[in-house]
């Protein structure tokens, strides 16, 4: 009784979300080849509503199963009812999770169609923000069954995750076979790994380059100083400021607009005609004081908060500095508090693209609140370079 009320659910969200869609944000789907029962499907992450982009594509067939990160499946009661009977996989986000592989075994024994974001996390900056998982390469194996690409363009302008809108333009997804099954269990978890890293690049600005799409509020710069944070004239950090339609830098006085295809013009100073370029700007100066051994991130009047897995409430532990550097991860409390992570401990830092970083480990999660958001996508951009593999 319940797997055909699922099967319905899931039948009636497909519709609506794949209408929602095309109407709300213009996209279009090129199927090369359609992936079979019990496939494996890995997907590049340019923003929140790849799901729907993929749903849209695979129209009208229900048979996914998308996995789900922690943070979204535990927001609620209500959420975390509806994912599972949607047969959402949850996994604990930048975090070993082996119940999840167990699940994503068993969709696709099924005849489940496995979903996975690789990189775990959406764009910063219209680019993949990390490269596949560790174990992704694993995956075809364990599964037992082809494995296909579905790559969106146009997702990172239509949803940027520093803004939160939805923004009517063109998507275009594709996708394509990447193995059979026979090809992947011929393969080394290496090369696969390798196979997907290639596969699910892209870069949402090459792709605007040619397609010139116009996007619907995309002028609107509130919030992208976020990731934005290092003036591309004077390379001062932290002094950029935004209003509805310009950016500002009170050092130096550099003015920038953008047109309504999201590239960047100068009034005063100069800047980079694209939002990728003007991030490299920031990973180019990270690097070298990386080079020069001057690699150390800080920040005061951090509030640190803890919770259990698969729990949505919040410990508040303690107020105090939080550092970052080559031995990983400190905080220091007024109170006393003092935790400290390794690298090795923790794949990767979480943003709730608001305030908070959040950090998991295989027992708990760390949540630190910063009182000064200016350069909070630097921490990002920090342990990124530091993590060997995914070098910008």
């Amino acid at each position: 009784m319940r797997k055909a009320f699922d099967m319905a659910f899931r039948h009636v969200a497909v519709f609506l979300m794949s209408v929602y869609t095309f109407f709300r944000f213009g996209a279009r789907r090129r199927v090369i080849d359609r992936p079979t029962p019990g496939s494996l499907i890995v997907c590049n992450h340019s923003c929140i509503w790849d799901f729907s982009f993929l749903l849209l594509a695979l129209f009208p067939g229900a048979k996914e199963r998308f996995l789900a990160t922690s943070v979204q499946y535990d927001k609620s009661r209500l959420t975390s009812f509806v994912f599972r009977h949607l047969g959402i996989i949850r996994k604990q986000q930048g975090a070993r999770d082996v119940q999840s592989v167990r699940e994503m075994m068993r969709a696709a024994k099924e005849g489940g169609m496995v979903v996975v974001y690789a990189a775990g996390m959406t764009s910063f900056d219209g680019r993949q923000a990390w490269n596949a998982l560790p174990g992704a390469g694993s995956l075809p194996r364990l599964l037992r069954g082809d494995v296909y690409t579905a790559v969106a363009h146009g997702g990172f302008m239509s949803a940027p995750r520093y803004h939160g809108t939805r923004r009517r333009g063109r998507v275009e997804i594709e996708i394509k076979r990447l193995y059979t099954a026979a090809e992947a269990a011929a393969l080394s978890p290496e090369e696969i790994q390798k196979g997907i890293n290639e596969a699910l690049s892209f870069n949402d600005w090459d792709w605007q380059e040619k397609r010139m799409a116009p996007f619907r509020g995309i002028r609107n710069v509130k919030n992208v100083t976020r990731t934005l944070y290092m003036c591309p004239a004077c390379g001062r950090e932290g002094t950029l400021s935004e209003g509805k339609r310009e950016i500002t830098c009170s050092a130096c006085g550099l003015k920038v607009r953008r047109d309504r295809y999201g590239f960047f013009t100068s009034e005063k100073g100069a800047c980079p005609r694209r939002m990728d370029e003007w991030a490299d700007m920031e990973i180019e100066s990270l690097k070298k004081q990386m080079a020069s051994g001057d690699l150390c991130l800080e920040a005061e009047n951090v509030t640190l908060m803890q919770a259990q897995a698969g729990s949505a409430s919040r410990e508040e532990l303690d107020t105090g500095s939080l550092k970052l550097s080559r031995e990983g991860l400190a905080f220091t409390g007024r109170g006393g508090t003092q935790k400290s992570f390794g690298l090795s401990e923790f794949q990767f830092l979480i943003f709730d693209d608001i305030d908070v970083m959040q950090l998991n480990t295989d027992s708990a999660s760390y949540l630190f609140r910063f009182s000064d958001v200016r350069l909070m996508t630097k921490w990002f951009f920090m342990h990124r370079l530091m993590v060997k593999g995914n070098e910008a």
